[in-house]
């Protein structure tokens, strides 16, 4: 066997040395296992439907995020799985900061969520066969408002308080899905109505008199606005917003791309699609509700947030002398 010389052999050395070094880089790196960034919401709920395009578009994979939803019977369970720092983020209701902050609970918001553009709105509403034609008919009548402790509450006593006939209304708790059936029953004159229940209710009405609902008023009305935000996605502890900031920005920026990906107009088939998927709602219910806008910038409407303490602190709702200022219950450097 013919032996190399001993300089010829450290020089070959080095070439394979060098050459392993080269065939390395080129090598895909073993990617490192991230942990998922946990939503939580409850079971069926399809108001911040940009989260799951998102997930399903690639926007949140596109900023380096993985993002896993898991759902809860209510949401209180949501809640308290934030707290527990079983979840990173939550879709929760705008009210929920509010009252956290005035127990001392440490929740607040990176976002607004969905709002009331275009035709969509939380909705009052009567049959159209009613006696109730205008507000001030409601007096001597009952209004459904689901709960004394749910803001939709809020927006109704204060709006009737403003018509000078509080004392007049009974106020009665129905959940969203039978508000229909209770103005049907005669167990109201009027009731709330959020999406898809007030299309349903619509239905119904058209097929048995011929009309859609009479609506009453809305949450616009109550608010004075032309635009309210209806809720989050970007429920979070001020412990995720220390320990995981860089993800929620992430996770800020890939729920926006999903909303504006689906409100336009040529995704919005897909959009029902995925919201089927996610939900497991009836497809022609989807597709025959009204879609709820999502935000295009995660900025509550000016004042918004104000008028809403206002509106509960009227209501007994909180228990604070005046409304906390807007940077106490939401965190804007995430929407920079």
């Amino acid at each position: 066997m013919t032996e190399i010389p001993r300089g010829h052999r450290a020089k070959l050395v080095v070439i394979v040395t060098l050459a392993l070094a080269i065939l390395s880089a080129c090598q895909p790196q073993q990617s490192q296992t991230v942990a998922p960034f946990k939503v939580g919401t409850t079971v069926g709920t399809a108001t911040e439907w940009g989260v799951f395009a998102g997930i399903d578009k690639g926007f949140y994979e596109k900023e380096g995020l993985k993002v896993e939803v898991e759902t809860f019977s209510n949401p209180g369970d949501v809640n308290a799985a934030l707290l527990a720092g079983r979840l990173d983020a939550a879709v929760g209701s705008l009210v929920a900061p509010i009252l956290a902050k005035a127990q001392g609970v440490p929740l607040t918001m990176v976002m607004a969520g969905h709002n009331t553009r275009g035709e969509y709105n939380n909705w009052f509403a009567a049959l159209p066969n009613s006696r109730v034609k205008t507000i001030q008919d409601l007096k001597g009548g009952k209004i459904n408002t689901v709960s004394s402790s749910f803001f939709t509450h809020a927006v109704a006593t204060s709006y009737i308080s403003r018509q000078g006939i509080l004392n007049d209304v009974e106020f009665v708790g129905v959940n969203f899905p039978e508000s229909y059936a209770a103005l049907k029953s005669g167990r109201a004159d009027v009731a709330a109505f959020v999406e898809p229940f007030f299309s349903l209710g619509n239905k119904a009405s058209m097929e048995e008199f011929g009309q859609p609902m009479r609506v009453i008023f809305t949450y616009e009305d109550s608010m004075g606005m032309d635009v309210v935000a209806l809720s989050t996605p970007g429920l979070v502890t001020q412990d995720s917003i220390t320990a995981k900031a860089d993800s929620l920005r992430k996770y800020v920026k890939g729920t926006l791309a999903g909303n504006q990906w689906g409100m336009k107009e040529e995704n919005l088939n897909e959009g029902h699609s995925i919201i089927v998927k996610w939900t497991g709602a009836p497809e022609e219910t989807v597709k025959s509700s009204i879609l709820p806008p999502q935000t295009l910038d995660g900025m509550f409407p000016a004042n918004q947030l104000r008028v809403t303490q206002e509106l509960m602190i009227q209501a007994g709702q909180l228990k604070i002398p005046e409304p906390y200022p807007d940077d106490q219950l939401i965190d804007t450097r995430f929407l920079k």
